[in-house]
């Protein structure tokens, strides 16, 4: 029974004085820390080579990839680094635990440099190729040739053994994280070569557990100088096309730890040609190595560093709290090589008095704080060059598959590296299911080195299915001195899919491909992820930049009793010359978000993306608002742009962006008054005031915080002339209401007492220049002149009681009111009528003669625009009227006068006879413009579509005539997006039907044009513009309905 305790006590010691025995650099700070630096100053960060942009992550380091969780490849990195030390106390007894093998002494033969001080491990030189010893030890296979075969299952979906591990996208996910951890294991066994004890045999138990300030303890205390250290990485310059000549390590990633150059007769060296294990231990000491040359064949035995007194200088150092400390300084010079080190260990107070035995003297010297940190400040850049050199050779190949020049058709595969190949070579495609097919393969392909004049395959004649999205390119065999390395390359193969998404929700697909220097639209199944919203006046989508994710922004439709359709579709700010059938009363635009400058917030869109959009209807960009008896739409607070999301952090955020100007709405208690403004959200959430904008502007939609689409109009000519002429007192007019029959309501007149009247008249001229603006590019000047004269009566002290309007929003601001029930007799004098009521009472008007001419070019309106950075990539859409107008009239017989500040109203047309004329025409030229910008360069497309319409409409001697006629053709529904490759567009284009007395009916659908402007295809000249034609409705999808455009991939 004692022998049983006995033992079981021992146990326990050993564990406890065996736990963290080999844990140099911290596994929780440091490792991961030096792991991510070297990351950062490898081939894998995107301005330091980009390499993974080779194999499909176009967002190098920071690119999510999920096994279990989702983590950036950095992450995964330094997960496996900190997981290499895993092991528990009984793990360290049993030997399952990993950190036992993370020893190597550079002056043995690689058979016994692993661990022999209190237990026994393999070199970390072996133990990074050893996948049977890993097998069996705490977390599983972490080998070079492990991590080699993840990497293959990860491009291809299936093990070395062609055993299949992967079929779909997600599981082969896990196997890229796979791949990125166990490479955080291999930097770890490198990171550990810079630690005195993992290359000197010492087991550092006491260091482990943080009793005595080891050089682990110290780092692990003293982050922000490890960190200053590692941001100047040394880099290693070792010998890698080499063969190993070690069955049990055959790799060549040996050299980054021992390249067998140093031996034991060699004075140190600090050459970046030696491994890392050879530097450190031929220039550094651990606690129980200091200076230990004549221990003969002790385990703890190192020929350097060796004490001489030409090569170390004893001085006193003065700390901060006036103590002295005593120092070696290690020299480099009187042949002493190696390192120059201030802080090479610290002489206890007996050392200067022991000189007369050094076995004794030597064992006064220890390490301190100051000792760790210079000798951190020469390990440290070198552990993480080391690590980022060990990225580098695994992902030092590259392959590609090019289209072959000299034979006109077909492929050759090309190395590109100064390692000549030997091996297989595959060629997979996903679909759009993202399956991985296999397509082709050829084995026993050599290529010679990219220098070479052999580094090209044969012709290779294959033919990438209709469904690829993308093809991988695999080669497994021989790299230089590496068997079975493993190089890929992912071609996207940017299969953009153009669609349109209908009023009714249906859509159409077509894949977009360039041939023979033309665009291709090739209809084809395929499913769209669209989150739908009716609820828009205008026709938008919205896409997610990796063009898998879309949300629509449709109009709100219904119908007629007689099948016609009803929608909200008309664009911001623009005439009835885009509309699409008949528009809905007000009462149902209470929920439709006006215009095109709208926000939605997709909640399809990726999983776990931060949105932080406040905004729709809460605050508002057009609302409906009841206002007594009707339905007030107007702007508010609110104008955004139509781009309202951008990628951070590879995340889809909304950029919270708008031109506002404080009314009746404030944001969370802030009053953000006075002049117009834009106004965004910063990185940290917060509203910003922005910079202001002209009051004088009509602003369209904002582009970015420092650019707008807007008008700014300017009238520098006007001359006018007034004469004034009194005309005498008009009599008492009692309050009276009267019924009106076209628009079946009622207006009651006020009372009006002892005003004295005047005719004024009244001449002017006019010149009014408009300019479109798009960010700091202005698109167009239009020009109009106007000639204006009237004679108006104009009242002197009246006295005028309350104002109550027609409550019909169709007759709101119409105050020509027609066909009065009452019956009055009119009688004229000189300037003055006077009118005789039925039932007695008299009223007197004044005559009311006015003429206004107006022609030139005016803007009608923008029908739709998407932008791209700013102001930078454009389109826009927008419409014109080359128009003559003109309207006249004489002779209309008031029954009051309406007073408001200093003008004048009369309430006309109230009875109609001999003495009433009016006339009034109107001829308007509407045509429509396409500009569209990339960089620098500016297009103006005059789209050739037009139509004009005029208008005549008389009155006199109780007649009412009205002719109109309408010829041409218009365009409508209207849709545009831009994405990183081209811009794309799609409109209606209707001809009239009839005489144009009936705007819904009067047009017919004759064709659908989609268009195609490219901007980054190389295939194509920048700017190359194609159009389509559709003269069909269509069966599934109706062309001829309003739709939206968008490109999927």
């Amino acid at each position: 029974m004692m022998k049983t305790h006995v033992s079981l006590i021992l146990l326990i010691l050993i564990g406890f004085v065996f736990n963290n025995i080999a844990l140099s650099w911290d596994d929780n700070v440091t490792h991961k820390n030096l792991t991510e630096y070297a990351a950062e100053n490898s081939v894998l960060n995107k301005n330091k080579g980009d390499y993974l942009k080779n194999i499909g992550f176009v967002n190098a380091l920071d690119t999510q990839v999920k096994w279990g969780e989702e983590k950036s490849i950095t992450k995964w990195l330094r997960d496996g680094t900190q997981l290499e030390d895993a092991g528990s106390d009984w793990d360290a007894i049993i030997g399952r635990a990993r950190y036992v093998n993370h020893f190597h002494n550079p002056i043995k033969q690689w058979d016994d440099a692993g661990l022999s001080d209190m237990q026994t491990g393999q070199s970390s030189i072996r133990w990074a190729q050893n996948s049977v010893g890993q097998e069996n030890a705490v977390g599983g296979n972490w080998s070079w040739q492990a991590i080699r075969e993840y990497y293959y299952i990860a491009l291809t979906g299936k093990a070395f053994d062609g055993t299949v591990m992967a079929l779909t996208e997600e599981a082969r996910n896990n196997f890229w994280a796979s791949t990125f951890r166990g490479l955080g294991h291999q930097m770890h066994l490198i990171q550990d070569a810079a630690q005195p004890a993992h290359v000197r045999n010492d087991a550092h138990p006491i260091d482990g557990k943080g009793w005595t300030d080891g050089l682990e303890t110290w780092a692990k205390h003293s982050p922000f100088t490890i960190n200053t250290f590692a941001s100047n990485p040394a880099f290693p310059q070792v010998a890698l096309n080499i063969d190993n000549n070690d069955a049990l390590a055959p790799v060549p990633i040996t050299q980054f730890i021992d390249t067998r150059q140093y031996i034991s007769t060699l004075i140190p060296d600090t050459s970046l040609t030696w491994g890392i294990s050879e530097y450190t231990n031929s220039n550094f000491v651990s606690d129980d190595t200091i200076f230990t040359e004549n221990y003969g064949v002790d385990k703890h035995s190192f020929p350097y560093p060796r004490y001489g007194l030409q090569c170390y200088e004893l001085y006193d150092e003065t700390k901060p709290d006036n103590k002295k400390t005593s120092y070696l300084k290690r020299k480099s010079d009187n042949g002493c090589g190696g390192e120059s080190i201030n802080h090479f260990a610290v002489a206890g107070p007996l050392f200067r008095w022991l000189v007369f035995d050094w076995s004794i003297q030597r064992l006064t010297l220890k390490l301190d704080s100051a000792v760790h940190q210079d000798y951190a400040k020469k390990l440290i850049p070198r552990a993480v060059g080391y690590s980022a050199g060990l990225l580098n050779y695994f992902f030092r190949g590259d392959i590609d598959m090019v289209p072959d020049d000299t034979l006109g058709s077909g492929y050759v595969i090309v190395n590109n590296t100064e390692e000549d190949m030997d091996g297989t070579f595959e060629l997979y495609y996903d679909n759009v299911n993202n399956e991985r097919i296999p397509l082709w393969s050829q084995d026993n392909l050599a290529l010679g080195t990219a220098s070479s004049e052999n580094n090209k395959s044969g012709n290779i004649n294959i033919s990438i299915p209709a469904d690829a999205i993308r093809y991988i390119l695999v080669f497994r065999g021989r790299l230089g001195n590496e068997y079975d390395a493993v190089v890929g390359r992912v071609h996207e193969l940017k299969r953009d899919f153009l669609f349109l998404l209908n009023l009714y929700d249906q859509t159409t697909v077509f894949e977009m491909k360039t041939i023979n220097n033309h665009y291709q639209l090739i209809p084809v199944s395929k499913n769209v992820n669209i989150a739908i919203h009716h609820d828009s006046s205008s026709l938008t989508v919205q896409s997610h930049p990796n063009k898998k994710e879309h949300v629509a922004a449709l109009p709100k439709f219904g119908y007629n009793a007689d099948g016609s359709v009803l929608t909200s579709y008309g664009p911001s700010m623009h005439s009835n010359s885009i509309r699409y059938g008949g528009r809905f009363d007000n009462a149902n635009w209470q929920y439709i978000v006006k215009g095109f400058p709208q926000a939605y917030m997709p909640s399809g869109f990726t999983t776990g993306s931060p949105y932080t959009w406040e905004s729709g209807l809460e605050y508002g960009e057009w609302v409906s608002k009841y206002n007594g008896n009707y339905y007030d739409m107007r702007i508010a607070n609110y104008i955004h742009g139509r781009r309202p999301f951008e990628v951070a952090n590879n995340r889809l955020v909304a950029k919270n962006i708008s031109i506002r100007k404080n009314d009746d709405y404030t944001y969370s208690g802030s009053d953000y008054s006075g002049p117009l403004h834009i106004q965004y959200r910063d990185e940290t959430g917060n509203w910003v005031r922005g910079i202001d904008l002209p009051e004088e502007n009509v602003y369209f939609a904002v582009l970015d915080r420092n650019n707008t689409i807007y008008t700014q109009t300017d009238i520098p000519d006007d001359q006018s002339h007034n004469l004034s002429e009194d005309v005498g007192n008009i009599t008492e007019v009692n309050t009276k209401t009267y019924e009106f029959i076209e628009c079946s309501k009622t207006l009651t007149k006020r009372k009006t007492e002892s005003c004295t009247v005047s005719n004024t008249l009244k001449t002017s001229a006019s010149s009014e220049e408009t300019k479109l603006v798009v960010g700091n590019t202005i698109i167009e000047e239009f020009i109009k002149q106007s000639d204006n004269y009237a004679v108006l009566p104009y009242p002197n002290n009246c006295t005028v009681s309350e104002e109550v309007y027609d409550s019909n929003p169709n007759c709101y601001g119409d105050r020509e009111l027609v066909n009065s029930s009452i019956t009055a007799t009119i009688s004229g004098s000189g300037n003055t009528l006077t009118m005789t009521s039925t039932g007695g009472e008299l009223y007197t008007s004044f005559i009311d003669e006015g003429y206004s001419n107006s022609s030139g070019r005016t803007l009608t309106g923008i029908i739709d625009y998407d932008n791209m950075d700013g102001d930078k990539n454009f389109i826009i859409f927008y419409g014109y009227d080359d128009n003559n107008f003109h309207v006249s009239s004489q002779s209309s017989a008031g029954v009051g006068i309406v007073s408001s500040g200093s003008d004048v109203f009369m309430i006309r047309d109230c009875c109609y006879n001999d003495n009433y004329y009016s006339e009034y025409s109107d001829i308007s030229d509407i045509g429509y413009i396409m500009v569209y910008k990339i960089g620098t360069v500016l297009n103006k497309i005059e789209i050739g579509i037009s139509y004009t319409r005029s208008v005549f409409e008389q009155y006199s001697d109780d007649v009412w005539t009205r002719n109109s006629n309408l010829s041409g053709k218009r365009i409508t529904g209207v849709s545009s997006q831009i994405n990183d490759t081209n811009m794309v567009y799609t409109y209606l284009i209707e001809r009239n039907n009839s005489d144009g007395n009936n705007w819904v009916t009067d047009w017919g659908f004759e064709k659908r044009i989609i268009g195609i402007i490219n901007i980054s295809d190389n295939a194509l000249p920048i700017g190359y513009r194609q159009e389509f034609e559709f003269n069909y409705p269509g069966t599934g999808f109706d062309f001829s309905q309003l739709a939206a455009i968008g490109v999927t991939r």
